[in-house]
């Protein structure tokens, strides 16, 4: 089934390291099927303990991680107001927390390893041009106020950015920004599981006994683990049903806009809905993405639909930014499998009422 479609920007640069495919039967303590972005993040911590195999069904990072726009901020996607009908004022500070947390850890390991993934500590700033959006905005920034979230509501008359804005909530150093290829690279090399780590390997069938699982490739190979963690993104194929709505998100990235930029290069969301998402890449591009649309998790991508997206954002952007609205051209075009909970939070922990079985999934 395919969850990626078009040419994602972040696979130009350098390729993962190349690993094998599984070619015999074999065992491990803990087998993480999936090789994106949540399935090196799960293989970094989990083989520093344990006995440790890494699939994916196709090549590592090339699913819908090569397929992400990779603006990394605390908060979700809806606002609090949205939150609130399944989440309590706690549970979202909370998980805002969690997600601070989140950024603090990836600061550090890029502190420790290296920075070779484009990383970069950035502002955030959620906003409109539409003063309909200008009480709930208000009403956000209000609720990231009153728990300590340092917060600055902007107004159409201070607007320190080179494109217009009714109100806006700016998060200074609230965000951070990577390439999630090379993110995904640099974890799985970094993994002590070098020799455990394989491509073109997928799982087919999985069969449970009574204190671990038989998993079978489409070699016909099996793997026994004692415990399985899912980290196949938006692909559902192995539940056999969704764990949360899924769609398909779609993202341009112009051609290299010489001396553009805007206001410390923030990270940027709209108050549109669908809403839209963008940042200026090192090489001075626009990633630009949104427009989402609903599909069911095994219905192949709509190609005629996705080239109406492209062209939307196209636009859109263009709108956005009308002094140099000729200049933007769409140079690369891509879409993939996105999903959301009701309540905006990721799949991640033990499987309901089964002991070894776990999630590690984005949402």
């Amino acid at each position: 089934m395919e969850y990626v479609m078009g040419t994602p920007y972040f696979c130009k640069v350098d390729k993962l390291k190349q690993y094998p495919y599984i070619d015999k039967d074999t065992k491990c303590d803990v087998l993480i099927i999936g090789g994106g972005i949540m399935g090196s993040i799960a293989n970094y911590h989990i083989s520093s303990l344990y006995d440790t195999i890494c699939i994916d069904s196709g090549i590592l990072g090339h699913g819908c991680t090569s397929c992400s726009t990779a603006l990394l901020e605390y908060n979700l996607d809806d606002d609090a107001k949205k939150l609130k009908e399944s989440l309590s004022d706690e549970d979202i500070v909370k998980i805002y927390k969690i997600g601070q947390m989140g950024l603090n850890k990836l600061h550090d390991f890029i502190n420790a390893n290296g920075n070779k993934c484009e990383y970069a500590v950035k502002d955030v700033l959620m906003y409109s041009n539409n003063t309909k959006d200008n009480a709930s905005i208000e009403d956000e920034y209000e609720f990231l106020r009153s728990h300590g979230f340092g917060a600055i509501l902007i107004k159409d008359r201070d607007n320190p950015y080179n494109f217009e804005i009714s109100r806006g909530i700016l998060i200074p150093n609230g965000g951070a920004e990577v390439n999630p290829y090379l993110l995904t690279k640099q974890l799985f090399e970094l993994s002590k599981n070098q020799n455990n780590i394989y491509e073109n390997t997928k799982v087919v069938k999985i069969e449970k006994l009574k204190n671990s699982y038989i998993c079978t490739t489409n070699l016909g190979y099996n793997i026994t683990a004692k415990k399985v963690v899912l980290s196949t993104g938006f692909n559902f194929e192995l539940i056999g049903t969704p764990l949360c709505a899924t769609a398909t998100t779609y993202t341009i990235v112009t051609n290299k806009l010489k001396d553009f930029g805007w206001n410390n290069d923030a990270l940027v969301q709209d108050w549109a809905n669908p809403y839209h998402y963008m940042r200026l890449l090192p090489d001075k591009r626009i990633i630009f993405g949104g427009e989402d649309t609903e599909r069911k998790f095994d219905a192949p991508i709509d190609q005629k639909l996705a080239t109406k997206k492209y062209d939307t954002l196209l636009k859109t952007l263009q709108k956005i930014f009308p002094s140099i609205a000729n200049e933007i051209k769409a140079e690369y075009t891509f879409c993939g499998a996105f999903g959301s909970t009701k309540n905006n939070v990721g799949y991640i922990g033990r499987a309901k009422d089964n002991l070894y079985y776990f999630y590690s999934m984005g949402a």
